[in-house]
């Protein structure tokens, strides 16, 4: 009876503590695997950062590598186009051309004529492969054309814009131009509609206000120093301006818009200004954001274009 006594009593005991045992196993062991879990999973997120960082880094390079190239074939089909559009019999044109073509290539007899490059400008380019390039290059071509007239011979100019695609290729940082270029026709204008902006304006006094500013501003912007100008932008911004190379005429237009706000415009304005070697007389086109502070006008911003104005907010 005291034995069963004392078996009861430990019973219950024995019972609780394995059950907490298994608790902590379970515990223990959930721990263990969720940290396991978690070190792998930093192992494959380490891991995708880093082919990240190299893709982006490749990239780069490619990127960098590629800019460098083509800027290096455009220059390298400028020059080719100098001498290939440059040539009088008898002159040592073949002996140029080969500075720049493989030797297989055979040049040939140009026949007779004398002809000039004047200019020659990149003004396109292509991969066609890895190392292969073609690149567009306007040339401006000065023409000696001979005439018989009453058993005279007499010679006359004429200038004419040539267009070509030169077949570039790059090898190792040097370039070749491995075949003839091609003649390509004028490239077309684009065709575009143009959208005048229109809207509300202030009163009279307002516009004659602002037409005061800017023919100020415009003079000064054409002949003084960033101090000068800065007077007229808003926080008095530096910017520098012609420095007499140009000289303001005129103010031909100025149509001023409101905006929304009594303090902000926007001025659309044309003006005339002369080339202070030549002479001659160019036309200028801006949009302008006007702001009023304190009974001034001060100029936000002012960039070309009359026409076709994305936002005519000022900011």
């Amino acid at each position: 009876m005291k034995i069963s006594v004392i078996k009861g009593a430990r019973k219950p005991f024995k019972i609780k503590t394995v059950i907490f045992q298994k608790i902590g196993r379970v515990i223990l062991w959930t721990l263990i695997i969720f940290l396991f879990l978690r070190g792998v999973g930093t192992l494959f997120v380490n891991s995708e950062t880093g082919e990240a960082q190299r893709l982006i880094n490749q990239f780069i390079e490619d990127k960098g590598y590629k800019e460098r190239v083509e800027l290096e074939a455009t220059a390298f089909a400028e020059g080719f186009a100098m001498e290939y559009f440059t040539y009088e019999r008898g002159g040592d044109y073949e002996e140029r051309l080969l500075k720049y073509l493989p030797s297989s290539i055979s040049i040939g007899n140009p026949g007779y004529g004398k002809i000039k490059a004047l200019s020659a400008r990149g003004y396109g380019l292509e991969w066609y492969s890895n190392t292969q390039i073609n690149v567009s290059v306007a040339v401006r071509v000065l023409y000696d054309i001979q005439t018989q007239e009453n058993n005279e011979t007499r010679t006359q100019q004429r200038e004419e814009e040539i267009f070509i695609m030169v077949p570039v290729m790059e090898l190792e940082g040097k370039y070749i131009v491995e075949d003839h270029p091609g003649i390509l026709p004028a490239p077309s204008k684009a065709e575009v509609s143009t959208a005048f902006f229109s809207g509300a304006g202030p009163d009279a006094a307002t516009v004659n206000e602002v037409k005061e500013v800017l023919e100020s501003f415009f003079k000064t912007y054409y002949s003084g120093t960033p101090g000068e100008i800065s007077y007229y932008m808003y926080e008095n911004k530096r910017i520098k301006g012609l420095e007499k190379r140009y000289s303001f005429n005129r103010l031909d237009s100025v149509r001023v818009f409101d905006t929304g706000t009594q303090e902000d415009y926007l001025v659309i304005s044309e003006l005339t200004i002369s080339d202070s070697i030549s002479g001659i007389s160019y036309k200028q086109g801006y949009h302008i954001q006007l702001t009023k502070v304190n009974n001034r006008y001060y100029i936000k911003e002012f960039n070309v274009r009359t026409v076709n104005i994305k936002n005519g907010s000022v900011k």
